[in-house]
């Protein structure tokens, strides 16, 4: 995503969804657990749920750390150890219910290892996570190259543009089963911004669609983005139906997302 130009995100970029969207009609019995309740739980399960979680979140981890590291590799070393002692070394023993979201714990958790942390001998280190992949790191090194960004915000920022990113990728699986991959990628350009209208009568022509068929393609392509983000912020909260804990979590992302766009 651009992050300069004349378009930038505002409050209206990700919509939730509406009362007649599926996420808003499912009944909250038939939502599964989220992979944090599964770790909050302490089953079986726990394990593998909290690696998935640092999955997903292992590149706002590596942009907190890098805004203060000598190097990328010295980066990443820390986050691969760090991610060692939260899913190898047994410290989910730390988790406790009254943690609350898990990227809030995990920023804790993350403090609480820089400050007491010892250098691993190179023995010990290991392989690194499959998902620490090196060449993911380019684009978090691009939030931080500038050095405006303080390490809570950069871990804010890389937080919100991989769940952006993730929920784009679903929607994308989405489109191509429907047959209309090229619809979405002339038009991924204006679902996280608002689309100038001089640039929706040449586009009509091109999609063949009128101006109010094309506005109303990219209402909905926006309002199912936006669902998926929702269910991407879900997945690391205690109660996917803790409806304040989710807007506090999608404001949240939206701030993190406009502040370096309006910088």
């Amino acid at each position: 995503m651009a992050e300069s130009g004349s378009r930038r995100p505002t409050e209206s970029s990700l919509p939730p969804p509406t009362e007649d969207s599926p996420a808003e009609r499912a009944p909250p019995q038939t939502f599964p657990p989220t992979d944090w309740s599964i770790v909050l739980q302490a089953t079986a399960q726990s394990r593998p749920a909290l690696e998935r979680l640092c999955h997903l979140y292992w590149q706002p981890v590596y942009g907190f750390i890098r805004t203060s590291s000598g190097s990328r590799e010295e980066a990443l070393d820390l986050t691969q150890d760090f991610f060692a002692d939260l899913v190898t070394r047994g410290q989910t023993g730390y988790v406790r219910a009254d943690r609350g979201r898990f990227r809030a714990w995990l920023m804790a958790a993350l403090r609480n290892f820089l400050e007491n942390r010892r250098a691993p001998a190179a023995a010990d280190r290991g392989a690194r996570f499959s998902w620490l992949d090196p060449s993911d790191a380019y684009a978090i090194d691009a939030l931080t190259a500038d050095g405006e960004l303080e390490p809570e915000r950069a871990y804010a920022r890389a937080w919100a543009l991989g769940v952006l990113k993730r929920a784009l990728s679903h929607l994308e699986k989405e489109c191509e089963e429907q047959g209309k991959s090229d619809l979405l990628e002339r038009l991924k350009p204006f679902l996280v911004t608002t689309p100038a209208s001089e640039d929706l009568p040449s586009l009509g022509r091109v999609l063949g669609l009128g101006d109010s068929s094309l506005k109303v393609t990219i209402f909905r392509l926006r309002r199912r983005l936006a669902g998926l983000v929702r269910a991407e912020v879900c997945n690391a909260l205690p109660d996917r139906d803790d409806r304040i804990a989710i807007e506090q979590e999608m404001n949240a992302l939206l701030d993190a997302l406009v502040s370096k766009a309006t910088q």
